[in-house]
């Protein structure tokens, strides 16, 4: 559309819907208006024949049919040139402050444009999106919690996620989802990277050692522990179950209780049974 004018300055606050752009100088919005103006006038004569032929019964019901039939033709053609005039209007789809006014006066704004009319900025309402990998699709929902590092600002946050996308890329084999960042974190930008590390598992209760100690013999794990007996400190291997791994952290499920003595440092030369010092 035809830019004869701008209604809104840089930094300037706007209210959803406000108009930024206003092209009813163009010669068809005008000419449309004067169509407006003939069938508001059509439509008060209508009326007034209308109520004259429900006075007068001694007119027939064709007409009165005829005359509401022409009406009801009349508002659907006002309805039209209307909807033609409000796309003359470019409006700020949302509340924010103008952030950016790429629009020129005495030129043509159009959505092939690669600099926006405008740019309008909410930090009230930010959210991040990412692409999860397929293999996480049963195991990531909405409402996860997730820890959000923004490397940049050296800042962390926590949210949630509050849209999970039931498509997956046949390109790329991951899943969108969006979460809703918290209001008031003034470091936060439109086009910021972060890190996003999404909890899709908890466990208050679990038991978790070093991922680096767990071993492996003939397709078992194992660690070791400090065990007391007869008055020795000995090395004993405990066969375990390692559920999750996170962070350089194992979850052991099973084969370990409550306050035993993992070892930790010097198991790679230790066997089964051995005395060992503290």
């Amino acid at each position: 559309i035809f830019v004869p004018a701008l209604l809104i300055r840089t930094v300037e606050y706007v209210n959803d819907l406000r108009i930024v752009i206003n092209s009813n100088t163009l010669r068809r919005v005008a000419s449309t208006r004067m169509i407006i103006e003939g069938t508001k006038l059509k439509k008060s004569g209508i009326k007034e024949w209308r109520d004259y032929l429900i006075i007068n019964w001694s007119k027939s019901e064709i007409q009165l049919i005829q005359a509401q039939t022409q009406m009801e033709a009349l508002k659907k053609q006002i309805a039209a040139v209307e909807a033609q005039i409000e796309l003359t209007k470019v409006k700020s789809p949302i509340s924010g402050v103008i952030d950016h006014i790429g629009a020129k006066v005495g030129q043509f704004a159009t959505a092939q444009n690669p600099d926006p009319s405008f740019r309008v900025i909410n930090l009230a309402s930010l959210k991040m999106k990412t692409e999860i990998a397929e293999s996480y699709a049963n195991k990531v929902s909405k409402g996860n919690k997730v820890k959000i590092f923004f490397p940049d600002a050296n800042q962390e946050l926590e949210a949630n996620i509050s849209f999970i996308a039931k498509f997956i890329s046949p390109l790329t084999r991951t899943f969108t989802a969006e979460i809703g960042l918290p209001s008031g974190s003034e470091f936060l930008r439109p086009n910021m990277i972060g890190v996003v590390k999404i909890i899709d598992y908890e466990n208050p209760n679990a038991l978790t050692v070093p991922i680096n100690i767990v071993q492996n013999e003939n397709n078992q794990q194992f660690v070791f522990v400090a065990v007391q007996e007869n008055g020795q400190l000995l090395a004993k291997k405990r066969m375990v179950t390692v559920g999750n791994v996170y962070n350089g952290n194992a979850e052991i499920t099973g084969g370990l209780s409550l306050g035993e003595k993992v070892i930790t440092t010097g198991y790679a030369d230790l066997q089964d049974g051995m005395a060992i010092e503290l």
